[in-house]
């Protein structure tokens, strides 16, 4: 992955190290899935906070009856300005509904 995506104007990276030693290793199929990726990070129909850790924050979006799932860290930057940092991303069967919503979800 190269730069950052941005959505609501913050920054979202995605390090080549958790590309590549991570998301593709235990999830393949996401190569395949680039762009959805990139539209949940961007674009997402429902962003959540984790139930465990509010700095967490969970970007969905629709594949088919599915959804791409990314799972992104908020920091804050030595400037104070606040980005994130991707954990990992999967595919999921629904949205879940025991984490706290950020994002009124869109249809």
């Amino acid at each position: 992955m190269t730069g950052p995506l941005i959505h609501n104007g913050m920054k979202i990276y995605c390090t080549s190290e958790v590309w590549n030693n991570h998301i593709l290793p235990r999830h393949p199929f996401a190569l395949l899935y680039q762009d959805y990726f990139a539209r949940a990070i961007t674009n997402p129909i429902s962003v959540r906070k984790s139930r465990n850790d509010d700095s967490v924050h969970i970007h969905y979006y629709p594949v088919g009856n599915l959804y791409f799932k990314v799972i992104i860290k908020m920091k804050k930057g030595g400037d104070g300005e606040q980005y994130g940092e991707v954990i990992t991303a999967f595919i999921d069967e629904k949205i879940s509904r025991r984490e706290k919503s950020v994002q009124t979800e869109k249809k």
